[in-house]
């Protein structure tokens, strides 16, 4: 949930001051999925209910530095939706286009 509501945050943010006439402040969401980290590392999923979360990797784990030159090379285009890792627009347009 807290996900979904950022993506909305940025997504009012991005309408009510992106305009010229309102500042011009560029919004970018960035969504990434699992970044190598030392608490990804550290994730257990057997001892840890959340950690399953940390492992959903199974698109692959990006390292940090990765993730980076991506969101500033997405940035620099203007890009509104970031999304580090190439599946995710793939899921995305999936729950866009049939969200049951």
């Amino acid at each position: 949930v807290t996900k979904a509501a950022a993506v909305a945050v940025s997504r009012w943010v991005a309408a009510t001051y992106g305009s010229a006439d309102c500042g011009g402040v560029q919004v970018s969401c960035v969504c990434p999925q699992t970044v190598r980290t030392n608490m990804t590392a550290s994730a257990n999923p057997s001892r840890d209910i959340h950690a399953a979360s940390a492992l959903a990797g199974a698109d692959g784990v990006l390292e940090a530095n990765v993730v980076a030159d991506r969101i500033i090379d997405a940035v620099g285009k203007g890009k509104f939706m970031v999304y580090p890792h190439p599946s995710v627009p793939k899921y995305a347009q999936r729950l866009a286009t049939s969200p049951e």
